[in-house]
């Protein structure tokens, strides 16, 4: 496993999810549906990352997982 690529990988993921809890903290107390929506979409992201890097492609697992856990989650 090329060591510079894991690392490009996982700090843009790290960005991209720190931003997105900074700026999802900026209102008032959560829903119970949002609280549901984070955890799910947190927990889609473990796992998509797990699967994505079984097939090497982590960040796009983690991606798609989050993001498709999210959306289930709201809907």
């Amino acid at each position: 496993m090329d060591t510079t690529k894991w690392l490009r990988d996982t700090t843009g993921v790290c960005l991209l999810a720190g931003s997105l809890v900074v700026s999802g903290c900026a209102g008032g107390s959560l829903s119970t549906r949002e609280k549901g929506a984070g955890i799910g979409a947190l927990g889609g992201a473990a796992a998509g990352g797990l699967i994505g890097s079984a097939v090497g492609h982590p960040a796009a697992g983690a991606l798609i997982g989050g993001g498709v856990s999210a959306w289930v989650a709201v809907h």
